[in-house]
């Protein structure tokens, strides 16, 4: 952290990419270096898109970094559609990571998600739902609270949702 502070200080680029378009902020997202996108979020370090189309966020949420997730969900500025998506990916990624499977999590991110997604009764944000797939038991993607509550203590179909979230994220 103090050579990133050191370097801020002397006037480095908070947003300056490397060749694949990744900024610091994403390296330090998908490293989970709490303190480092603390200090460059307070450097106005930007929500840039890198060279594979992923925000600092959805990188964090991609590698199950949910610290960093909070972090840059409660500090950086972005629309409740990337919120969305970034909680969706947090909890797939938790039932799809071998180092950091975990199914409550899973449930807790997809429910946080789903909650913010009909926060607004005068204005929801709909999923535009996948076409089923044989590979993921023909499942369809749960649309309400209500479907996902349904599912809550089915380690399986939390998987399978997981992957299709997954799949239409990424």
């Amino acid at each position: 952290v103090d050579v990133v502070c050191f370097l801020l200080e002397q006037h480095a680029d908070p947003n300056a990419k490397a060749h694949c378009g990744a900024t610091a902020l994403h390296f330090a997202a998908e490293a989970g270096h709490l303190e480092i996108v603390r200090e460059l979020v307070k450097w106005k370090s930007a929500m840039m898109v890198n060279g594979h189309g992923m925000t600092p966020l959805k990188v964090a949420a991609e590698s199950c970094k949910a610290d960093v997730v909070e972090l840059l969900l409660a500090h950086a500025d972005c629309d409740r559609k990337s919120r969305i998506e970034a909680l969706e990916l947090l909890g797939a990624s938790f039932a799809n990571d071998r180092e950091n499977y975990d199914i409550m999590k899973t449930y807790h991110y997809l429910y946080l998600a789903m909650l913010e997604r009909y926060r607004d009764s005068q204005n929801l944000i709909v999923k535009d739902i996948l076409p089923q797939i044989e590979a993921y038991g023909n499942r369809t993607e749960c649309r309400t609270p209500q479907e996902l509550e349904s599912i809550r203590q089915d380690r399986d179909a939390l998987h399978m949702e997981g992957l299709i979230v997954r799949e239409r994220i990424l």
